[in-house]
């Protein structure tokens, strides 16, 4: 499959033999066999001879590892066996390529720290699906000579008796951007592939550039490897500056959408060539970083974009695969759309640095789920003081007409708290606030008429929703830090009578 080159495009994606049909598709796919044929030769040395010549770069901690030959030889496998990486022709360094790597957007990709370099990739990638299975398909990486920062990637795959193999053509100076969604398109290809039979898949446009842009956000300095260009002591290195300072992911996102209008989902699915190239790229790139990582954030979220690599194969419409592993979420691409249309709306609406800390934002929350209630003392005209009841209580003992306009404002009250919530507490407000919306929908009409001024009568709904309520609160409080010494500030919660 080729790759454009500002960005992977879906419609410019093809497959493999076993996934054409057609007299010139299967000469396109034949050529690409050929390629992975001469690529099992070329490399073969490494892959089978016993007596091949490595070395091994040890890199501290959990850091990936790589071996590679002597520098006399441009070919260099990674420590896991997954990648093999090989140079095309002899670096010039007047050529043009030389003069494109002063921009610090773009790379040099030498094959002994290209092989270290996508392993970090896969296991930062990885990490965020919360996969810890074997990879099963070898990948190619051929760097060839190039004289402008705008060649085409070439992705190819053929399978073969021992499973599907994959090449990777790039050029040896790149745009880190376009190398790291290169990476992650082959990866995310290689897990779907796993559970493919004849036909190799294809990874939407979506789910590659949103994981690319999640990657480059949380670790791009350092899971993108440079030549080294000083020396001390005889050992040359490369200085890398890292900040402490944790900002979050999605802060060039917020940068990018901030102002403008996010896409919708059917644009988010299927974009036009102007939406992915150009100055509109970084709209569509921060949209499915965004996608991507609220899909993440449900409770199963992982679990569910697993399972629909895994479904992949299974369909040619990946929304169907996406529905079959998000059953638990989302019924159809409907309620898709309306869940990203909040979301999107919420997260523009925001600003990320202005948001309260988790503790802070806990206490907030807490406030929000309270209504101050006065209460006449026992036997007496007298006003007690004021009391804190929740939810739950309203719903059970309020009449209508005070029940009603009581939780109508505080869905109103959720909603504007949700600018300034820490990301943590997102899902846990929306849960509140859909419990008290979907209670709304079935009891609106107790606001008026014979039945606004009696006391409440708890049908399955609203049974419902106090059951849905109390999980929340529990899920709350499992969330607040525990502080030796000290109890919750929270107010003390008091059932109400009616009055």
């Amino acid at each position: 499959m080729e790759l454009a080159p500002a960005v992977e495009r879906r419609g410019s994606l093809k497959t493999g033999a076993s996934s054409t049909h057609s007299p010139a598709r299967r000469d396109f796919a034949t050529t690409h066999a050929r390629k992975i044929l001469a690529a099992r030769e070329q490399f073969g040395h490494l892959l089978w001879g016993p007596f091949a010549l490595i070395w091994v770069l040890s890199m501290a901690g959990s850091a990936a590892l790589a071996q590679f030959p002597t520098p006399e030889t441009a070919v260099a496998r990674s420590v896991s066996g997954q990648f093999i990486v090989r140079a095309e022709g002899v670096w010039d360094p007047r050529s043009r390529a030389a003069w494109l790597t002063t921009n610090r957007d773009f790379v040099r990709l030498l094959p002994t720290l290209a092989a270290v370099s996508a392993e970090r990739i896969k296991q930062d990638l990885l990490r965020e699906l919360g996969d810890i299975s074997s990879w099963q398909g070898k990948i190619f990486l051929a760097l060839r000579q190039t004289d402008s920062g705008s060649e085409p990637i070439t992705l190819s795959c053929e399978r073969f008796g021992d499973g599907w193999q994959y090449r990777v053509d790039l050029p040896e100076v790149i745009e880190r951007g376009r190398y790291v969604r290169a990476m992650v398109n082959v990866l995310l290809l290689e897990v779907a592939n796993r559970a493919s039979g004849e036909r190799s898949t294809e990874i939407p446009l979506w789910l590659v550039e949103g994981f690319s842009q999640q990657l480059l956000a949380k670790d791009g300095a350092e899971i993108i490897l440079s030549p080294p260009d000083q020396t001390a002591h005889g050992v040359a290195f490369k200085p890398l500056f890292v900040n402490a300072r944790r900002e979050s992911p999605l802060k060039k996102a917020h940068q990018e959408l901030k102002g403008r209008q996010p896409l919708a989902f059917d644009e988010l699915s299927w974009p036009e060539e102007k939406q992915v190239s150009g100055d509109e790229a970084g709209v569509y790139r921060g949209c499915a970083q965004l996608f991507v990582s609220e899909l993440l954030r449900l409770d199963d979220g992982r679990a569910c974009l697993r399972a629909t690599l895994a479904e992949l194969p299974k369909y040619y419409n990946w929304q169907l695969a996406f529905l079959h592993a998000f059953r638990p979420h989302f019924l159809t691409i409907a309620d898709t759309e309306k869940w990203w249309a909040l979301q999107s709306a919420h997260f523009t609406g925001r600003e990320l640095d202005q948001t309260w800390p988790l503790k802070v934002s806990l206490e907030k929350l807490g406030e929000a789920l309270l209504t101050p209630v006065e209460e006449p003392l026992a036997g007496t005209n007298e006003v007690s003081t004021e009391v804190m009841v929740d939810l739950q209580t309203i719903i059970r003992q309020w009449e209508g007409a005070r029940q009603i306009p009581a939780l109508q404002a505080k869905a109103r009250e959720l909603e504007i708290l949700r600018l300034r919530l820490a990301r943590e507490l997102l899902l846990l407000e929306e849960g509140y606030r859909q419990a008290v919306f979907s209670y709304l929908q079935s009891h609106s009409a107790l606001a008026a008429g014979p039945e606004s001024m009696k006391s409440p009568r708890l049908d399955r709904a609203a049974r419902e929703t106090i059951k849905a309520l109390d999980a929340l609160d529990k899920q709350r409080e499992a969330m607040r830090p525990v502080e030796k010494g000290l109890t919750s500030a929270e107010p003390t919660v008091a059932p109400a009578s009616n009055p």
